[in-house]
């Protein structure tokens, strides 16, 4: 359980990270997606996020630990909201 909290923690503090700093970024190409690899817990796991900025939205994804496996959709983020205090998210990290 707490590996789980800590894991959903490490993927929101990011989240929030990756976001800011975009929020003053010149306009994309429409369909442009920006990709990044974020190590959480000291690489115990790797998540990617995916912003599609046509849709306003960070999709996280977590990468396989082994060399084979599936990558799973975790949650997404609401990127229309960036600059509020609080953006909505559905994260679903309990597996």
């Amino acid at each position: 359980m707490t590996y789980c909290f800590a894991f959903l923690l490490g993927v929101v503090c990011t989240a929030a990270l990756v976001v800011l700093p975009g929020a003053a970024e010149p306009e994309h190409q429409p369909g442009e997606l920006d990709t990044q690899i974020v190590p959480i817990a000291s690489g115990l796991a790797m998540v990617l996020s995916i912003t599609d900025h046509d849709a306003k939205r960070m999709y996280l994804y977590e990468l396989p630990t082994k060399k084979e496996g599936k990558v799973v959709l975790r949650g997404n983020v609401d990127l229309s909201a960036t600059g509020q205090e609080q953006l909505p998210a559905e994260l679903d990290f309990a597996d």
